[in-house]
């Protein structure tokens, strides 16, 4: 659980410390088109997520420091209830970088398809919009999973004492079952098959578009 926490705190120092790099080169970049708002909100989503993946795990690691010292070491809440905060908010968001990749997608391969209407289709104006109705989308969809957990004193065991304790409704795995796959199974899959058909649509213009190219060449050399 050492090596766990360990290594996930480094991974998320690294997603940090990247995304951090990307948005300040997109600022810098200026965000004058819809490419660059979409991969800024991308980037902006991810960082949230790696922050909420390392408060996960330096609330793990406080917890192993409980069980390693025997419950000598105790801090005033329970640590599992920092971890299931920052692992909720992680869920909450992870659906955010997953949506807007499909965009960003769908957004190269109209810029292949239809070049000429491709900044009139994602201007910068209506990109805002979409990247704003998926934020929305993400945390108003999770609600149900948040109203039915909670923090109450309740009596630890291993302390022999109470203590704010993590609290969940009896009914939450249904409900986190039922929300999960509506909102995070079902569009993942529906992603992967919108990508593989922005992929193929993508090769096959590109594939008309070499032979329209070397039409010409072929006429001049069978001309000469």
């Amino acid at each position: 659980m050492t090596a766990y926490s360990a290594f996930g705190i480094v991974v998320s120092l690294f997603g940090l410390v990247t995304n951090a790099v990307n948005i300040k080169t997109f600022v810098a970049m200026g965000t004058q088109d819809g490419v660059t708002v979409s991969f800024l909100f991308l980037s902006s989503a991810e960082l949230v997520c790696f922050s909420a993946t390392l408060g996960q795990q330096l609330s793990m690691a406080l917890w192993v420091t409980e069980i390693f010292s025997h419950y000598t070491t105790v801090i005033p809440y329970h640590p599992m209830i920092f971890n299931l905060c920052f692992a909720n908010i992680r869920n909450c968001l992870f659906t955010i970088p997953v949506v807007i990749t499909l965009y960003v997608s769908v957004m190269k391969c109209m810029c292949v398809v239809r070049p000429l209407h491709f900044k009139n289709m994602f201007s910068k104006t209506r990109t805002m919009w979409v990247m704003s109705a998926i934020c929305v989308f993400a945390v108003v969809s999770y609600l149900p999973i948040f109203a039915t957990t909670g923090v109450t004193r309740q009596y630890d065991k291993n302390i022999s004492r109470t203590r704010p304790m993590f609290w969940s409704s009896p009914h939450r795995d249904l409900i986190k079952s039922i929300v999960w796959t509506a909102r995070d199974s079902f569009p993942a899959v529906v992603s992967q098959i919108i990508v593989v058909a922005c992929i193929y649509v993508m090769s096959r213009t590109l594939i008309r578009a070499a032979r329209f190219q070397g039409l010409p060449s072929r006429r001049e050399d069978e001309a000469g």
